[in-house]
């Protein structure tokens, strides 16, 4: 029996044949198991980003229990600081929602004004672009208005429904991260067992320098998003621009993905200016750029000091690449999985003794 089974197992067709009934499989329970797997995988996240914190106090002599206790605070401190923000998102969101007449009507008199800075007789070109924009307005209320307006008078409720649907598994993983970051250094060495002996100090080392570098950038991102996010929302506020809070949020999510992400938002802020009038409009544009600058220039090179740099074409392509493979997620995994290849590249690769085996040969004509 045991021999047979080998005979056909050594048909090339028949592993093919297993390996894809397998690989079927394994997709029907990890959708089967979506739950679960993902609410692991969050909670991981969340402990691995917190471990250094906790190490760090436990390395200053404190009883690591206290560390995750300290931790624990910080990120029920972020989930209150998230409602509150969602709350004051779905506040201007029900002021817009009623304001949003009056800034169809502003946004259709634009053209009109610009055109008259032009040309002050205001010509039949001009006549024809504020018709057409006027068209592009009124289908704009019609269109989003509706929606807009559902958003302010119930679907305040309806988020509310969803995040309450969602306690269960927040809940979960609050407590799975806690457990996760309390024992994180037996899971690691737990992980590293696994890993057959002759490979494990090579597995050490590579995890060691990945975290540093990938894992560093990955931090460092998060809290200067948080940063950018909070400068934004600062700047934009004061100047009184419509969904200034919303508008703050996208400048910190977005700012995950380089070069890319301010230019993006500034598109929406822009608009949103331009209610208010055109020096508005550049002002609004002046502070993105700004807190961009302040990242530029004192964030980044402050926080990823210890990481591994990139090079800007590098990273444009990297973006370019993820965002044509995987969408938006693979733009905002683009770079950090760049750090990583990077780090193979320069670290074993270039040392390997492969890459500096010389060839031996005859020596080439002169």
């Amino acid at each position: 029996m045991v021999r047979s089974f080998g005979a056909v197992w050594l048909n090339p067709y028949v592993r093919v044949l297993v390996a894809i009934l397998a690989a079927i499989a394994l997709y029907f329970v990890l959708l089967a198991t979506q739950f679960v797997w993902s609410t692991a995988l969050i909670a991981f996240l969340i402990g691995y980003i917190l471990s250094p914190l906790v190490t760090r106090i436990e390395r200053g002599g404190v009883h690591r229990g206290i560390g995750v206790v300290a931790a624990t605070l910080v990120f029920v401190l972020l989930l209150v600081g998230v409602w509150a923000l969602g709350t004051a998102i779905a506040a201007q969101i029900t002021t817009f929602a009623e304001e949003l007449p009056r800034l169809v009507e502003t946004l259709e008199e634009i053209p009109f004004l610009l055109a008259r800075l032009v040309d002050p007789s205001f010509g039949a070109i001009f006549q024809q672009v504020y018709m057409t924009s006027q068209v592009f307005a009124q289908g704009l209320a019609n269109e989003v208005l509706p929606s807009v307006a559902g958003v302010g008078a119930g679907g305040l409720t309806g988020m509310i429904t969803t995040i309450t649907s969602l306690g269960m598994q927040i809940t979960i993983i609050l407590v799975l991260s806690l457990y996760i970051l309390y024992r994180y250094p037996v899971y690691a060495v737990s992980l590293l067992q696994a890993v057959p002996s002759r490979h494990r100090e090579f597995v050490r080392e590579l995890a060691q320098k990945a975290d540093r570098s990938v894992g560093g950038y990955i931090r460092g991102q998060l809290l200067i998003s948080a940063v950018v996010g909070v400068l934004s929302g600062i700047g934009l506020s004061l100047l009184g621009v419509p969904l200034a809070i919303p508008l703050a949020v996208l400048a910190g999510a977005l700012n995950v993905i380089p070069f890319f992400g301010p230019i993006v938002v500034s598109i929406p802020t822009a608009m949103m200016a331009l209610t208010l009038g055109v020096g508005q409009a550049v002002a609004a544009v002046a502070v993105l750029f700004l807190v961009n600058q302040i990242d530029a220039h004192v964030l980044t090179p402050l926080i990823y000091s210890r990481t591994i740099e990139l090079d800007p074409v590098t990273i444009v392509l990297s973006i370019l690449l993820g965002l044509a493979l995987f969408g938006l997620v693979g733009a905002l995994l683009a770079v950090p999985l760049a750090a990583f290849v990077k780090l193979l590249y320069v670290d074993y690769y270039l040392a390997s003794r492969w890459y500096g085996r010389r060839v031996t040969g005859p020596e080439p004509d002169a």
